[in-house]
């Protein structure tokens, strides 16, 4: 039997930061995320890797390749003096992993608090990665 888990806080904010938007990959993640769980979290010690799987019926994203990479989220986070980034991994069209990553520090047993941001508050770069998918 599979064990499974619900987001955390702070993984549940990253990803729907990163969908918030119009763009047509953006909207069907949102759909797909209504259906998330966590299959696996892996901490790296400057980071962790969160594997998800979807219990919705949802479509895929189109795309032209196999899997695809993107994020421009970045926190500010207490216990962090220089933060951290985020990617999302999509496979096959689906929400696969999110990895969280530091600058060179150790990642903390635990996050009280964060803030969000947009590396580019324009989100050019993401819009233009999400249109050639």
């Amino acid at each position: 039997m599979i064990n499974i888990f619900a987001l955390n806080p702070l993984e549940k904010a990253v990803l729907e930061k990163i969908i918030t938007g119009n763009h047509p990959v953006q909207v069907i993640l949102r759909e797909q995320l209504k259906g998330i769980s966590v299959l696996e979290r892996r901490m790296t010690g400057v980071g962790f890797f969160t594997s998800f799987i979807l219990s919705n019926a949802v479509p895929p994203v189109p795309m032209t390749k196999e899997n695809a990479i993107f994020g421009d989220v970045g926190a500010k986070i207490p216990e962090l003096k220089s933060g951290a980034g985020f990617l999302l991994f999509l496979k096959s069209g689906y929400l696969f992993q999110l990895e969280g990553y530091t600058y060179e520090e150790d990642w903390p047993e635990t996050i009280n608090s964060f803030e969000l941001f947009y590396f580019d508050p324009q989100r050019k770069k993401l819009l233009g990665i999400l249109s050639k998918l």
